[in-house]
């Protein structure tokens, strides 16, 4: 049996995850994960209104993805509603996201 591994082929299952983030000071937000191939111009967050909390949906397949929220292009901080990994690949703390299929 042939198992299609390709991106287009993982990302067909791939399922809508809603993030939110509250980070009152910050002026631009971006999650980066591997869902995204940590790539920081993928899923910019938009602000709930003038001062509320950050959000984003991004499409993830179902399994264990590693992840972290870029404050201001510069700062890289693990969601604190979420448990930590370490993230080798990227550096300095994540977090970690659950998805399950729906």
């Amino acid at each position: 049996q042939h198992v299609d591994n390709s991106p287009d082929a993982r990302m067909s299952n791939a399922v809508p995850v809603s993030i939110v983030f509250e980070a009152r000071n910050a002026k631009s937000v971006t999650i980066v994960g591997d869902f995204n191939n940590w790539d920081e111009t993928t899923s910019p967050m938009r602000r709930f209104g003038a001062d509320g909390p950050w959000t984003v949906t991004v499409r993830a397949t179902p399994g264990r993805h590693v992840y972290a929220f870029l404050v201001d292009g510069t700062t890289l901080v693990a969601d604190p509603r979420a448990p930590r990994a370490r993230d080798l690949d990227y550096g300095g703390d994540a977090s970690v996201l659950m998805v399950t299929a729906p």
